[in-house]
């Protein structure tokens, strides 16, 4: 009767060792999003529960006008609605171990089309004090593009930490939108120094004039090197993250010595003959 219990209790154990419910109702994922030069947040939030063919899922408000999306767990996979052919697809896949294959799906309007991403390794890693399996993932198959070698990962509670959808999924390069911010109910972290609605615009001219300033390397070491062939440069100015200028060396040929600088994303403020030009770069 013990050797019985003991056995119910361990099933129940591993049934149960892996609990989460993706997506549930308030959580929310802001990403960084580059587009044509303005660095935006997109923002993914959970905002109510919705029955689809029987099935209860999350609707996911998102902002910019996309379409919200519908998506579900059962046990460790996460699945989304395909609306044009009224079925879901498998968008994640939890709980795996090294050297084990995720079997995934991209919606499109006329099909689900698969793909696969291999599990190089698993680690744990401890957020806002909740201990999480972090899983690093490689492409082996995808749509429009060769596999690369080049890593993703995925973490449980939070998804794909490069975007909602792995980007595997698309074309390599098409997105540049790591996860900023994700808030559940035992969640509220920020993983970059940007604030989670911070937002950096710039006008059509000052892309073209932004196109025309070079800076290399970038990320940038010890010096950083400004240049440009067809504007004239008359001075330089550097900012960290909060807005405050750093006086900094500069020599005649416009290099910066940035070696005692922090890590981390700084602003570059260039004085042109047409205006002042703002560039990001990199501190490494």
């Amino acid at each position: 009767m013990k050797c019985l219990l003991l056995l119910i209790y361990i099933v129940i154990g591993i049934s149960c060792g892996f609990s989460q419910d993706f997506g549930k109702v308030g959580t929310k994922w802001t990403y960084n999003w580059n587009s044509a030069g303005n660095d935006l947040n997109l923002k993914y939030e959970s905002v109510k529960d919705t029955l689809i063919n029987g099935i209860t899922t999350h609707k996911i408000s998102r902002n910019f006008g996309f379409d919200p999306i519908f998506i579900y767990q059962n046990l460790d996979t996460v699945f989304q609605y395909n609306n044009s052919l009224n079925t879901f697809f498998t968008l994640l896949i939890f709980n795996k171990i090294k050297g084990d294959t995720l079997n995934l799906e991209i919606g499109w309007p006329t099909l689900n089309e698969p793909y696969r991403m291999v599990v190089d390794s698993v680690f744990n890693i401890t957020i806002d004090g909740i201990t999480l399996k972090k899983y690093e993932v490689r492409g082996l198959d995808a749509y429009n593009y060769s596999p690369s070698a080049q890593p993703e990962y995925i973490v449980d509670r939070l998804g794909s930490l490069d975007y909602f959808y792995t980007q595997s999924s698309f074309s390599l390069g098409s997105h540049f939108t790591p996860l900023r911010c994700f808030e559940d109910s035992l969640i509220d972290t920020n993983f970059t120094a940007l604030p989670c609605d911070y937002k950096y615009f710039i006008s059509i001219n000052e892309l073209s004039n932004s196109l025309k300033i070079k800076l290399s390397p970038n990320p940038a070491n010890n010096f950083l090197n400004i240049s440009s062939v067809e504007l004239e440069i008359l001075g330089l100015q550097v900012f960290d993250i909060q807005g405050k200028e750093i006086s900094i060396e500069i020599n005649s040929l416009n290099q910066l010595n940035v070696s005692f600088l922090k890590k981390g994303m700084y602003f570059l403020k260039v004085h042109t003959t047409q205006g002042v030009i703002t560039k990001k770069w990199v501190k490494d």
